[in-house]
């Protein structure tokens, strides 16, 4: 085999981050795969010890289109399409376009210019929302298909509701908007893919007539539900709700007019709502509570959207008209322009703030408050996303006090931070060999506290004392479950292990199950009956899994310091240590010693200074501004937790189920 190797490595002094991320490496090797056919690809993250992962695509984009769809109910395959152009200069330009209708109320278009992603579309998808437009309709009168919508021409929301598209164009010398090729301006190339699509797309309709008139079945009722929105929203407008002379009565609006200068807070509740006005900046800061749990827009037609109360309120305080004038009217062209947003448009110099903030409660009914919201935005708002106005605020998840001091910590890790900090004050670790203390001490503290976590999580599926055991002892390897001698051995050496550590979960029991796989296998351990305990399972997949190679590297960094026992000194007092359980217990008790720590489970148990000090100073506070960095990811996301499709989601909560922990219900 032969071949080249490109080796890369970023300079820190040059790049800021120099840590790869595995999930936008794997987005993007994803998209390169279904872009070009037959190409393989493989990702391997040595770091963490994922197991490595390929992409590759025989059927390309209609591929990519079956995966982009694969949460939502579809009744034909996708369309593929591919033609090529050649320009005057003999070059020749490539369209490939897979597009397919689902049962969604949202359109998904993604563009690529040679492979790359346009995240503002350009003059392909212009060509594309034209020629799409016009082959409906065309086919729609000529078999008298529309005449449910009253013989009227559909427009280009109504041809693309539900529908997923990719266009990927292969360009000789492409021209874009800027350096960063979101969005492709070559003005020849809205008339080639307009011209192919076309060509493609008619011949299709007439080849395919039970599933073209499915199509435009779906077209006629958005059609006629885009009708009945319109005459909701004049409704609504007569009765001011979407006025924004006429703001709504709980709204606790700031006095600052320049909307760059002003923040719109939307909290959950009034009693919430009563600590944010009572601590805010009532010069820059507005107030908005919403009463319970807004619809989930992912499932309601627009009409039907509108006549909920809370978002009414919503979009009145905004100060924005979700879809502008040109919302209903068929002559106009602002559907068939080249961007890829999906969803309505905002005329977003009406926007009252430029900076909305979602501060809900930390517990499961806040998290689902905020995931509605989010859900509001991105699907009928998104251009607020796009700027970079939605936030989310980071309100304290504890409080701990020690004497008259309070600190506030906003998350689990973050508190072990503060707990280990003061537990480890003034300890060092001695070893025949070395001593750490300050923060060496601190760091390791942290890894064990990250170990003790992992067993938390690993606890559904099986005993965190036996997986513990099996860490430090080494009783069990790959090699080691290939042979029935060695794995007698490493049985006795576990058991012999808990003798010491563990009697409460003695005696264990032992079976072996083959594992043909790998071809050697599995130890499955039982812990004594009547215990809490699960059985674990020993099996190649479960020492390779990265929770193992994790609690395994920092038993190896424990082990660094020399054999055990260690020596702990506390001042005139000293503690022998024989394992990292024991060292992070003995820290963690004494950093929690004295202290009281609250849990915040709702803003309301926060006094106004409080909620002010922590969450709403400017100064002080930590917000998290939404980016939409994978819009196909989103869209996926999206659909499968707020989607129709049921099934989806119980696989998806049956595959993770496992891995929840403290959920508040």
């Amino acid at each position: 085999m032969t071949g080249t190797i490109v080796t890369f490595k970023p300079d820190a002094e040059i790049f800021t981050m120099t840590e790869f991320s595995y999930d936008t490496l794997e987005n993007r090797l994803r998209e390169l795969g279904y872009l070009n056919a037959g190409l393989s690809l493989t990702l391997t993250d040595e770091r963490t010890g994922k197991p490595t992962q390929e992409f590759h695509s025989a059927g390309g984009i209609a591929d990519y289109v079956k995966f982009l769809n694969a949460e939502k109910k579809t009744d034909a395959e996708p369309i593929a399409l591919k033609g090529d152009h050649t320009l005057d200069s003999g070059k020749v330009v490539t369209v490939e376009i897979a597009l397919q209708w689902t049962d969604s109320l949202y359109e998904a278009i993604y563009a690529y210019t040679n492979n790359v992603w346009n995240k503002d579309g350009g003059t392909h998808v212009f060509g594309f929302k034209t020629a799409i437009t016009k082959c409906i309709n065309a086919y729609g009168t000529e078999k008298g298909l529309l005449k449910a919508w009253k013989d009227q021409a559909l427009i280009g929301d109504d041809v693309r509701e539900g529908l997923t598209g990719v266009i990927s164009v292969r360009h000789p010398h492409p021209s874009y908007s800027s350096q960063t090729k979101h969005k492709l301006v070559s003005s020849e190339v809205s008339g080639i893919v307009s011209g192919i699509l076309q060509e493609r797309l008619s011949r299709w309709l007439d080849e395919n007539p039970v599933a073209a008139k499915r199509v435009l079945e779906k077209c006629v009722l958005s059609a006629q539900a885009r009708a009945a929105a319109q005459k909701a929203r004049e409704l609504v407008h007569r009765k001011g709700v979407l006025d924004a002379s006429s703001l709504p009565g709980k709204l606790a609006d700031c006095q600052e007019r320049d909307p760059s200068k002003c923040e719109l807070y939307i909290v959950e509740g009034d009693s919430a709502g009563g600590s944010a006005k009572q601590g805010r900046d009532r010069k820059t800061q507005a107030i908005l509570p919403l009463r319970g749990k807004i619809l989930n827009v992912e499932r309601v037609r627009f009409e039907r959207m509108l006549g909920n109360q809370e978002i009414g309120t919503l979009i009145t305080a905004l100060g924005v008209t979700v879809r502008p004038d040109s919302f209903g009217d068929p002559k106009s062209t602002e559907e068939e322009s080249g961007s890829t947003t999906p969803g309505p448009r905002l005329d977003l110099e009406k926007l009252r703030y430029h900076r909305v903030v979602l501060m809900t409660d930390a517990d499961v009914d806040g998290s689902h408050i905020r995931t509605l919201l989010l859900t509001f935005f991105f699907r009928q708002m998104p251009e607020l996303v796009e700027k970079g106005y939605l936030y989310i605020a980071q309100p304290p998840l504890y409080g701990v006090r020690r004497g008259k001091t309070i600190d506030y910590v906003k998350d689990d890790e973050a508190l072990a931070h503060n707990v280990i900090k003061v537990g480890t004050k003034n300890l060092a670790l001695r070893s025949e060999t070395k001593t750490i203390e300050g923060d060496e001490l601190h760091a390791l503290a942290m890894e064990l506290h990250r170990a003790e976590t992992l067993l938390q999580r690993m606890e559904l599926r099986c005993e965190p004392k036996v997986v513990s055991a099996v860490v430090r002892t080494r009783a069990f390897t790959r090699d080691t479950l290939k042979d029935d001698d060695a794995i007698t051995e490493g049985m006795r050496r576990l058991e012999e292990y808990m003798t010491t550590y563990s009697p409460e979960l003695l005696p264990l029991r032992f079976s072996l199950e083959d594992d043909l796989e790998h071809g050697g296998r599995r130890v499955l351990i039982r812990v004594r009956a009547g215990t809490a305990g699960r059985t674990t399972t020993v099996s190649w997949a479960f020492l390779d899994g990265p929770e193992l190679r994790e609690l395994t590297a920092i038993e190896d960094h424990l082990g660094a310091l020399g054999p055990a026992p260690w020596t702990l000194v506390d001042g005139s007092k000293t503690h022998t240590i024989v394992h990292g359980g024991q060292l992070h217990q003995i820290i963690d008790e004494r950093g929690k010693k004295g202290a009281t720590i609250q849990r915040y489970k709702g803003l309301g148990e926060m006094s106004a200074e409080q909620l002010w000090e922590t969450t709403m100073d400017p100064a002080k506070r930590i917000m998290l501004r939404v980016r939409v960095e994978d819009a196909a990811a989103t869209d996926k996301v999206m659909t499968l937790l707020m989607g129709d499709e049921v099934e989806p989601r119980r696989a998806f909560i049956e595959k993770n189920a496992l891995n929840a922990r403290n959920l508040d219900i």
